[in-house]
């Protein structure tokens, strides 16, 4: 999924929109501080994921910065049952875990 972020980032480059792309490749134990640190000055976040949408990292960002008024935005799978293709990349957009999914979620915050 960091590389979809990294692809969305470059296109939303190219539109004069800048990003941190950020990959948090292991929830446990999660580095509370450094959420905190990367969560500094910025207009939003975005949590990308290809896991549920509860219990996964969205809902660990969002309690490690519940105090804090930082609009944020999940990309996950909602709360359905899982789903077989005959390929990723289909499973990715069927459960819109792609680049236009990103970009839409940054311009909603952005607006």
């Amino acid at each position: 999924m960091v590389w979809k972020a990294l692809k969305a980032a470059e296109t939303l480059e190219n539109q004069e929109i800048s990003l941190r792309v950020v990959n948090v490749s292991s929830m446990k134990p999660i580095n509370e501080e450094a959420i905190k640190d990367l969560s500094t000055g910025i207009k939003g976040i975005i949590t990308l994921e290809e896991h549920t949408i509860i219990g996964g990292l969205a809902s660990i960002i969002a309690f490690i910065l519940r105090r804090w008024s930082i609009p944020t935005e999940p990309i996950a799978i909602n709360d359905v049952f899982g789903q077989s293709a005959t390929n990723y990349e289909s499973l990715l957009d069927h459960y819109n875990l792609n680049e236009s999914a990103i970009i839409r979620a940054v311009k909603k915050i952005l607006s």
